[in-house]
């Protein structure tokens, strides 16, 4: 959907669900490799285990509080009460905007019709 859509993907990574190495990779994606948008998938959840949301969060400069709040709106119209389940959320770090999505591939897809069609003025105002 992301190279469909015009845009590049630069990276694909597996992190285990570990701060430090989510932490990690996360900062140098941005910083190294200088992209416009990282996009993360899984550790959205409530087990333990899930953990991205409270390593990436701390990290943003601007919380996009409506991308998850949208996200589950339209994820309730697809499953139901269980959308609530997820702390999907997004913001940007040093001008990139940066997407904490839940792991099953139905919600990348719901996630990514979101993000596509805004993510190029996303990151021309993120970088503003």
């Amino acid at each position: 959907m992301v190279t469909k859509a015009g845009h590049t993907v630069l990276s694909e990574k597996l992190v285990e669900d570990d701060s430090k190495l989510i932490r990690g990779e996360l900062l140098n994606t941005i910083y190294e490799n200088h992209v416009d948008a990282v996009i993360l998938m899984g550790g959205t959840g409530l087990a333990t285990q899930d953990v991205s949301v409270e390593t990436v969060r701390p990290l943003f400069d601007k919380e996009m509080e409506g991308f998850g709040e949208i996200f589950r709106s339209v994820s309730y119209q697809k499953i139901g009460n269980a959308a609530y389940l997820t702390r999907a959320t997004a913001g940007t770090i040093g001008g990139r905007a940066v997407y904490c999505l839940p792991g099953s591939p139905a919600a990348v897809e719901t996630a990514l019709t979101i993000i596509l069609p805004e993510l190029p003025h996303v990151v021309y105002i993120a970088g503003q």
